[in-house]
């Protein structure tokens, strides 16, 4: 069900009662958005317009999110298509000029933000990442301050931060997802398949090296002894890369050869950076939400992770749901994409 509300949120005109079909996209720290087609002889279609916004379940536990509608399309067959972003953003559109600070907290940088920002002071942050850091941000909207640019919350907080956006509340988690023990296999409750293997930022040999300031000679460059992968020999030839890890020592901390060749061989154990990149379009039948299986547990969420089994290619692994489409219609997720992210909030 789908309700339209005005672009202030203070009057509900209705319940779109024509809509076709309805899809919400979510991609993990990326794309949020609601898509749908209804008819243009519904009672609330002088209604359907840019900035308005339209409230629909977002998944099986996000409801009611709020989504401001960016752009129509008018069709043949008096068809209309509505294209509309979550609420989250509108912080996009807003400014931050400069906030900085010392040793704080992820949560209390997030507020900062929503304090010092121009029209979103309403918007509340969350997160349970507890080390404190120090942030520092100037000149940027506030969806790149939180995770579009370098030097964002998500840069500064922890690695691998995930966002979940629930209408006007922004958690930064360390991990968003769960792994539920759920697996979709072949034969049982697989409908649709999709694996692609990507070797363009394969790594197997790296040449690590870190830069620093010295009084005496300037920037100084300490490179290591090149790091091969294990698996090197699987490969026509080596794929080489350069890495600065000039980041990852403190100031005042000595560079050394040894220091820069165990970060090397971290992009291997803790990176995977020489295996071949896979991503999974799958479709599966919910079993939950069959007759006589409502018992059975096999919720899944954006960033859950989650076992796939196909006799067919010799796959048993394990992935993070990455992106989700949601049938709001049919209550129920219509495909999900597994594996790597392919965009980020800077992206959009």
């Amino acid at each position: 069900m789908l309700t339209l509300h005005n672009k202030d949120f203070t009057t509900k005109y209705g319940t779109i009662n024509t809509t076709i079909e309805a899809f919400v996209e979510e991609e993990r720290n990326g794309l949020f958005e609601l898509s749908f087609i209804m008819l243009n002889t519904d009672s609330l279609f002088n209604y359907v317009k840019e900035d308005n916004i339209v409230v629909a379940n977002a998944n099986d536990t996000l409801l009611n999110q709020k989504f401001r509608i960016y752009m129509t399309r008018k069709l043949m067959n008096n068809r209309v298509e509505v294209f509309a972003r979550h609420i989250s953003f509108d912080l996009m559109y807003d400014y931050i000029d400069s906030v900085k600070f010392e040793n704080q907290s992820c949560e209390y940088a997030l507020n900062m933000l929503f304090r010092n920002s121009q029209f979103s002071t309403h918007y509340r942050g969350y997160s349970d990442i507890i080390n404190a850091q120090d942030y520092n941000m100037s000149m940027a909207n506030i969806l790149e301050a939180i995770g579009g640019k370098q030097g964002s919350i998500i840069d500064t907080f922890g690695t691998g931060a995930e966002i979940l956006r629930d209408n006007e509340n922004i958690h930064v988690l360390n991990k968003r997802g769960h792994d539920n023990s759920v697996t979709i296999e072949y034969k049982k409750n697989l409908t649709g398949f999709e694996l692609e293997e990507d070797t363009t930022d394969l790594v197997t040999r790296i040449l690590p090296y870190a830069k620093y300031d010295d009084e005496e000679y300037g920037e100084v460059i300490i490179k290591a002894s090149f790091v091969d992968s294990p698996l090197i020999f699987n490969y026509s030839h080596p794929f080489i890369k350069a890495i600065d890890y000039s980041d990852k020592f403190e100031e005042g901390e000595i560079v050394t050869e040894d220091k820069l060749r165990a970060l090397a061989s971290n992009e291997y154990k803790n990176n995977k950076v020489d295996i071949p990149k896979q991503n999974f379009k799958i479709e599966f039948i919910p079993l939950s939400k069959c007759v006589g299986y409502e018992a059975l547990s096999d919720s899944i969420s954006l960033c859950d992770t989650v076992t796939i089994k196909d006799t067919r290619y010799n796959i048993n692994t394990q992935a993070k749901v990455i992106k989700t489409t949601f049938n709001v219609l049919k209550n129920r997720y219509e495909s999900m994409e597994l594996g790597e992210p392919r965009t980020s909030l800077g992206d959009i």
